[in-house]
């Protein structure tokens, strides 16, 4: 559950989830629960991923992340943005973007910054591909199709 805390009755916290809805949680299901409290801290990270093909150039992807960071002028300059291979996946390699924003800007940056790294990726020629498989058939393992009767 997540939303903003708008009352604190006896029995029962008013909540509004981020998309508006209004949730009346039992204050028992409150009280010692771990509580991720978003709104505390004045800064917050934001991670952005993106998977570029095997055979792209991984420091070409870095720039082209570290590229779409510097454009961005809601980033916070410490800690300075990052930009490194998280994962080997079964199609693509994962680089990914870490920058820190200001709270309130936290929403809008992360859908500025997927978008501009969506476009760095493909102005520094590389590759978002998308997940594949390659079948091979051997013949002597195929069975052969039942005999007509």
């Amino acid at each position: 559950m997540a939303g903003t805390v708008r009352e604190i009755g006896l029995v029962s916290t008013l909540l509004t989830t981020p998309e508006g809805i209004a949730v009346s949680a039992p204050n028992g299901t409150l009280w010692g629960a771990p509580i991720t409290n978003y709104s505390r801290n004045p800064n917050r990270r934001l991670d952005v991923a993106v998977d570029v093909a095997y055979s792209d150039s991984i420091d070409a992807g870095l720039r082209a992340l570290l590229g779409a960071a510097a454009a961005e002028p809601r980033l916070l300059a410490e800690p300075a943005p990052a930009a490194m291979a998280t994962a080997l996946g079964e199609s693509a390699v994962t680089l990914t973007l870490r920058v820190w924003t200001k709270r309130e800007d936290y929403w809008n940056v992360r859908f500025a910054l997927i978008r501009a790294t969506k476009l760095a990726i493909q102005d520094a020629g590389l590759t978002i591909p998308f997940p594949q498989r390659d079948v091979h058939v051997v013949p002597d393992l195929v069975p052969a199709p039942p005999e007509p009767r």
